[in-house]
């Protein structure tokens, strides 16, 4: 009984150093959110409860317009804050079944769960003009956050790369149509 319970013990404490792993693995190094890694699985899972459950998701692609600009003149420490600020404003405007990850560069991905195309788009026009809105101010210049964003409702047999680039398509369409 003693070897029994070591070997469980033994166990638990292996499952909890691969949770500790893979948190590590899929989380941005130093934006308070899931990396494109953990984007990906999280959408592999949130597929295939969407095709139990028959629900409609929606995932958008935010680009921060001004970021390689805020970067280029004031550095990478303000690009950085930069970034955490478009966080903090996109996460306030999502629910707990949301999620946001960073997708590489300035892009930023969010899940919108229960929501189709209608919704996901009002969304994501109310967080473009939340980031608008908001200043962040460095070396006493307020900085300006506003993004570009696309949508895609996710479908069944959608690949998760597949999605974020879907998504981004729609992105530059709507950026081009905007710059015209």
């Amino acid at each position: 009984m003693h070897e029994f319970d070591r070997i469980r013990h033994e166990r638990d404490l292996s499952r909890d150093r691969i949770a500790d792993l893979q948190d590590t693995v899929e989380k941005h190094p130093f934006l308070p959110v899931l990396n494109r890694r953990g984007v990906t699985r999280h959408l592999v899972l949130v597929m295939e409860r969407a095709a139990t459950a028959r629900t409609d998701n929606a995932f958008v692609c935010f680009c921060l317009r001004e970021a390689a600009a805020i970067r280029r003149r004031f550095g990478e420490a303000a690009a950085r804050d930069a970034m955490v600020n478009a966080i903090q404003v996109i996460g306030a405007n999502l629910r707990a079944s949301d999620f946001i990850g960073a997708l590489g560069g300035y892009d930023l991905g969010v899940l919108l769960t229960l929501a189709d195309a209608a919704a996901a788009e009002e969304k994501a026009a109310q967080i473009a003009d939340d980031l608008a809105a908001a200043k962040l101010v460095w070396e006493r210049a307020a900085l300006d956050l506003s993004a570009d964003w696309g949508v895609h409702v996710l479908r069944p047999g959608d690949a998760p790369e597949g999605i974020i680039a879907a998504a981004d398509v729609d992105l530059r369409i709507r950026a081009e149509q905007r710059n015209r």
